[in-house]
């Protein structure tokens, strides 16, 4: 998959480009400085420093392969430094620093010889002086690699029927040779494993969750040779997991009993610590029932909502009632009936399972045999999953009624459905009649799912909002002087909230044009487009005259 979060620093990259042709450059000083003092071993761990070093000279320093070594004159020396790293043995430069912190220097370097080290510090720019700089080197010893360092180290997942996340870390991983490269997700080493055995349904999912790394990539292995191989790729991913730029893969069709191999690694294997992960095989969905509303499945009315799981997974196209008037009909639909309770005010409620993507219709009828005469039809209400609520238009209580499921554009899978009995005051906050009072610098918060009982937005108040009524709640307030008030909406997680502000007014008037409005999905859709993954919500500052 193309990643258009690394096209964001290219452009960068390329912009940065066409100004550096306006500066003056300098790269690594030759290998041509003076010899300073006796070589000198660092203690590793530990730290140690030459105190006098001059322009024009270097320390020979002691290393040790596989140590992390840096070199610094960051608050040790009066003037602008540059230090160069070479081996003393010869050849090319093995690393340089100018301007680190503020006009001094500092290079970070991983010992890839056990030998003597020259360290140049030089007068910018590679010149001789005779002021002292304090050289301090610093010695750590490289990590530990992790147990699950290669497949035979590999760590048993254990399989869940639901994603339970266990810690991991890939500090001190190496690349494991072998197995064919992953593929995906700009794979460059440090990576880890892990094992799993297929549960008798053939499927596992694979799911990782972010910690020190925020963006992996993961792999699916089966090996015919147990930890020594040989290793077939089955499949690569890089972005798929809802969280964030982690890995997400999920796999049918898998030999039950048998064992499978996860590697897993940071993107571009720039950074090294912990991340979670899991494995679960989700329980078959129930054996589909309701393909046809004299067969429907029979839902009760509840004071709040309990799921009920069922599937349309082999389910056929109903003839005879009106075809559905949303959602991309395509069949596989499921039915069932509920009678409406006194008030006739339910709420009818549907969630995810293998299905991501439903709708929904309801009905009445005399009978299951019809004729039907379509009530409601709803699609995408919460995420992509339909809900349709009847407190502001109540049903006929007592009346029988059907619903028609599906799975939009003929998605099949599991699902979770639920009836609920609601009740209604004469305003709800989803209405402007019904707003609460917002007094002094207060936070409160709301998560609706209703849009009330009144339309109350027009083509001549709603401003920028478009799109109408879409969950909304109204809030008053009454500033108690002329000024600028401000505000910020923070959702509890990323989704998208735009905002309009009516008035001033004396009293209320639900509601004249907008004075002040935002509506910043479409910029929030563009930013992730371009990789800006952080979410970004309005904070609004409007002055109101007193």
């Amino acid at each position: 998959m193309m990643r258009s979060r690394h096209s964001v620093p290219l452009s960068l990259a390329l912009a940065l480009g066409a100004q550096a042709l306006l500066l003056d450059v300098h790269g690594q000083c030759a290998n041509d400085n003076a010899l300073v003092g006796a070589a000198i071993t660092p203690p590793c761990p530990g730290s140690t420093t030459a105190p006098c070093v001059q322009g024009g000279q270097y320390a020979l320093v002691n290393v040790v392969a596989g140590n992390v070594y840096t070199f610094s004159t960051c608050g040790g020396a009066a003037f602008d430094t540059q230090i160069t790293i070479y081996d003393n043995g010869g050849g090319g430069s093995l690393g340089y620093s100018d301007d680190a912190c503020g006009v001094q220097s500092t290079v970070n370097w991983t010992a890839t010889f056990t030998g003597q080290l020259r360290v140049l510090v030089d007068l910018y720019n590679c010149a001789n002086n005779g002021t002292c700089a304090t050289l301090t080197i610093n010695c750590v010893l490289p990590p530990v690699p992790p147990p699950n360092d290669n497949p035979c180290g590999a760590t048993p997942l254990t399989v869940n029927t639901t994603c339970s996340y266990s810690s991991s870390s890939n500090l001190g991983a190496s690349t494991t040779a072998g197995p064919p490269a992953p593929g995906c997700a700009n794979f460059g080493g440090g990576d880890v494993w892990f094992t799993a055995v297929v549960p008798a349904t053939g499927r596992l999912v694979f799911d990782t969750n972010v910690g020190d790394i925020t963006d992996s990539g993961m792999a699916l292995y089966t090996s015919t040779g147990g930890c020594a191989g040989p290793f077939t790729l089955l499949e690569c991913d890089d972005d798929d997991s809802g969280n964030g730029l982690m890995s997400f893969i999920d796999r049918s069709g898998l030999t039950p009993g048998s064992t499978v191999y996860i590697r897993v690694w940071e993107y571009g294997n720039d950074t090294f610590g912990g991340f979670e992960i899991c494995a679960y095989s989700p329980p078959p969905p129930p054996p589909m029932t309701g393909d046809d509303p004299c067969g429907a499945n029979p839902l009760p009315v509840l004071a709040s909502c309990v799921p009920l799981t069922y599937s349309n997974i082999g389910a056929s196209a109903t003839a005879g009632a009106p075809a559905p008037g949303c959602g991309l009909y395509a069949g596989a639909d499921i039915w069932f009936t509920f009678t409406a309770p006194a008030n006739g005010m339910v709420t009818i409620e549907s969630s995810t399972g293998t299905m991501t993507n439903g709708a929904m219709e309801l009905y009445s009828a005399p009978s299951c045999a019809g004729p039907f005469t379509s009530v409601q039809c709803n699609d995408d209400a919460i995420g992509f999953m339909p809900r349709i609520d009847r407190r502001c238009t109540p049903l006929t209580p007592g009346q029988v009624y059907y619903i028609r499921f599906w799975g939009y554009n003929g998605q099949q899978g599991s699902f979770n459905i639920c009836v609920f009995q609601g009740s209604l005051g004469t305003t709800v906050p989803e209405d402007c009649q019904g707003a609460a009072t917002i007094c002094n610098s207060q936070s409160f918060n709301n998560n609706t799912t209703n849009t009330g009982c009144v339309a109350d937005l027009t083509a001549a108040n709603q401003g920028c909002l478009t799109a109408g009524e879409r969950q909304g709640t109204w809030y008053y307030f009454s500033p108690s002087a002329a000024g600028t008030i401000g505000f910020t909406i923070a959702p509890a997680v990323p989704t998208d909230y735009d905002f309009a502000v009516w008035g001033p007014m004396a009293s209320v008037t639900c509601p004249r044009p907008a004075r002040r409005c935002a509506a910043l999905g479409r910029l929030r859709s563009d930013l992730r487009a371009a990789g800006m993954v952080r979410p970004i919500f309005p904070k609004v500052r409007a002055a109101i005259a007193g």
